[in-house]
């Protein structure tokens, strides 16, 4: 059995026990409890149990867990990977098809432990605390839905088996419902760990937009464009921090050679285009050519700015 060592079993888990069709809010609980927090299977009836499927849907239990402020990370490596998040100290929520591939008997659990020797797993499931099962029975059932698992993460956490995009994906969904802070977290650690990922910068250097911290947005953006010289919503976030402190030369610059560069396919051309516009309307007021010439300014503060270049106006994506 693949893993990193003979067997290993996250005693600590917590265990809910199933009500009727409702293995779905069982095995969400038990993931977010054990990444701390405090929920119960009740409280996630109404985010993820659908009464006319008798059921959850994979996507309400993916993105129930970002409500709370955690991470969502889906797996792709096989058995392996699951085990190697058990080894990383993961319990790993599972899909599986208890009936046939034409009569299908969907059943969510939550993967605590192996043992190698015994070719065994262990699962919180259903009414049982300790599930044991045979190895290829489980990996039948887990097949026949299609491997689907996916961990709990507190913000800045990584899984044992990291995927720099999907990371950073599930860090963009978490961001999306509102869980800022969090998000603002994971971009922090995705830098931390991977000083060159382009996206990370961007997606941090969004969020410092959003908080009218211009300059340290600016320098993310002109961070991800020098690991990612073709990074088209970094370009025209840069282009909005100069235009946001009344540089419209230089916005315009930027934004005009980005968008030549661009087919009007691109799903952010328009954008871009909006920005080279708005730049040059902008051009009658810029600002003294010492100021926007400099490498560094200063952060925002004016009421008029915030009026002129909304909070929400940097391309997120």
């Amino acid at each position: 059995m693949p893993g990193g060592t003979v067997g290993a079993e996250l005693m600590r888990v917590p265990f809910f026990r199933q009500q009727v069709y409702q293995c779905g809010p069982a095995a969400l609980a038990t993931v977010l409890v054990d990444a701390g927090v405090d929920v119960t299977p009740d409280a996630l009836v109404p985010l993820v149990y659908v009464p006319a499927r008798q059921g959850s849907l994979q996507v309400d239990m993916l993105a129930a867990p970002r409500h709370f402020g955690v991470l969502a990370y889906p797996l792709d490596g096989g058995l392996a990977g699951m085990l190697a998040e058990i080894d990383g100290g993961h319990p790993v929520v599972v899909l599986q098809n208890l009936g046939v591939s034409w009569y299908p008997r969907w059943h969510y659990a939550v993967l605590v432990g192996y043992d190698a020797n015994a070719d065994e797993l262990v699962l919180r499931s259903g009414v049982t605390e300790r599930y044991v099962i045979e190895r290829s029975r489980f990996l039948r059932t887990w097949q026949r839905a299609e491997q689907w698992a996916f961990v709990v993460l507190e913000p800045g956490q990584f899984p044992a088996r990291v995927n720099e995009q999907r990371y950073f994906e599930a860090l963009a969904a978490l961001e999306a419902v509102g869980q800022v802070a969090a998000a603002q977290k994971g971009y922090e650690a995705m830098i931390a760990r991977w000083p060159r990922n382009a996206d990370a910068r961007f997606g941090l250097g969004n969020l410092l937009f959003a908080q009218g911290r211009i300059e340290e947005a600016r320098l993310m953006y002109q961070a991800a464009l020098e690991t990612k010289p073709d990074h088209v919503g970094a370009a025209n976030n840069l282009a909005m921090s100069w235009l946001r402190i009344g540089c419209a030369d230089r916005a315009l610059e930027i934004a005009s050679t980005t968008l030549a560069g661009l087919d009007s396919s691109n799903p952010l051309y328009a954008a871009v285009g909006e920005t080279a516009a708005e730049a040059r309307s902008a051009q009658a007021s810029d600002l003294a050519e010492d100021v926007c010439d400099a490498d560094h300014f200063e952060n925002d503060e004016n009421d008029e700015h915030d009026a002129d270049h909304g909070e929400g106006a940097a391309t997120r994506r």
